[in-house]
């Protein structure tokens, strides 16, 4: 049998904001993400692969400069 745990969390409201941040960038890199392979996909007609995207992330680090702050 698993155990799991809940907790809950009381952040700061600069915790919140920054937490807030973090998704904010996580979900704009997701999103980047799949508007590439979809642009591959129609214009192409080929996969990409799972390297390939991986590689994209430090092109966008370099241009977006808070994606550094996300782990």
């Amino acid at each position: 049998m698993l155990k799991s745990f809940k907790y809950r969390i009381y952040p700061t409201k600069s915790q919140r904001s920054r937490m807030e941040r973090t998704l904010d960038l996580c979900r704009w890199v997701c999103n980047q993400t799949l508007s590439y392979r979809k642009d591959a996909w129609e214009k192409e007609g080929r996969s990409t692969s799972k390297y390939e995207t991986h590689n994209l992330l430090p092109k966008w680090r370099g241009e977006k400069a808070e994606l550094i702050k996300v782990h």
